[in-house]
Parts: structure tokens; sequence; C-alpha cells
């Protein structure tokens, strides 16, 4: 006699293997590194000294949800300890905003006037930022790799050992952007 299965193999296959993505997402890099990584990477921008003045401001954007408004302190966090090195002759600045649908961003793009978008959340507001990013130059970045999809310039992948920097370089030449060769060959570039 065969015995009972209470569950499916298949079923508990994909229970293991969530809870092995699960872990592994925590096994990363700690967002602040990816945080320097990217900042590191503005630096490597040639038009970034002429687009920004004496403060090079971030404008951490997030959808309002629980993962996102975290991922935004975390990534908050991580600029605060960056706040006051200097990029290209520019000290850095961060702050966060909730957005909840593109007027909204374009009142705190206006109000803010920052020289990068950091998004964190829904592809609906990646899509809205890159938008925005295009007519008024300014660079986008994110560690949440789905968001590359969107068109984000800027990623950190963090979920192994060591950071691995991503670059849109069609977005980034759309937005008027333009990265050194040295950086683009420590990079993943995505036409």
């Amino acid at each position: 006699m065969r015995p009972i299965r209470l569950f499916p193999r298949s079923l508990l296959l994909g229970v293991a293997f969530a809870a092995v993505c699960a872990v592994s997402a925590h096994a990363g890099l700690p967002v602040g590194k990816q945080v320097a990584v990217a900042v590191r990477a503005l630096a490597y921008d040639r038009t970034l000294k002429a687009r920004v003045g004496p403060h090079l401001d971030v404008l951490v954007v997030h959808d309002g949800t629980a993962v996102a408004t975290r991922a935004a302190a975390d990534v908050e966090q991580g600029l605060a300890a960056l706040s006051g090195v200097v990029v290209q002759g520019a000290t850095m600045q961060a702050s966060v905003v909730a957005i909840v649908d593109h007027n909204a961003l374009k009142a705190a793009l206006d109000a803010r006037a920052p020289d990068a978008i950091w998004v964190c959340g829904s592809a609906t507001l990646a899509d809205a930022a890159i938008a925005e990013a295009r007519g008024r130059h300014l660079t986008t970045i994110t560690v949440e790799l789905a968001l590359l999809e969107s068109g984000i310039m800027v990623a950190v992948d963090g979920s192994g050992d060591k950071p691995k920097l991503i670059v849109h370089l069609g977005e980034a030449r759309a937005a008027g952007l333009d990265f050194a060769a040295d950086l683009l060959k420590l990079a993943r570039v995505i036409r």
C-alpha cells in the first residue's frame, strides 16, 4: 500500500525554493554599501559638474507601501552616512518623499530640484521617474533589480558578496548623461 502524501512534491519544492530565495535576499551586501557604489558611479558622469550646483541632491522616492517605505529608509540611512561627501565638487545631500502618482512626483521635483532620483517601489513609480528624468536631465538610481526593466539608469546588484553595477546606457544618454568609459568597463551595460 502506498503512503498518503499530505503535500504534493511540487508544493514542497516550491516552499523550499521560496525559503532559499528569502534567505539569499537577506544574505547580500548591506544597502549602505550598495548606496556607496551607486554614488561613486555618479562621479563618472561627465555632465554632472555642469548640471549640479554646490550640492548633489538625491531625492529618494517611494510609493508608500510598507516594503518600499522600509527600502527608502535603508537608502536614506546609506545616503546619510555619505552626507558631506564631495562628488565632482558638489556636496552630497538627500531627502525622502512618498509619491502617490506622477503629478506628486512632478510637484516634488519642482519643489526640491534634485540632481538624481533614487526609486524604491513600483514599476509605475519608476516609469514616472524615468519620464521626468529625461526632460530634466536627472540620473535615476535603484538597488531593486526588477526596476531595471523600466529603464532605471544606474542599479547596484548587491545579492552576492560583491556589488555589481548595472548601467542602462540608452536611458542615460536619453537624459543627456555621459558616463565615462572607465565606469562602463566595470559595469554590466544595458543598451
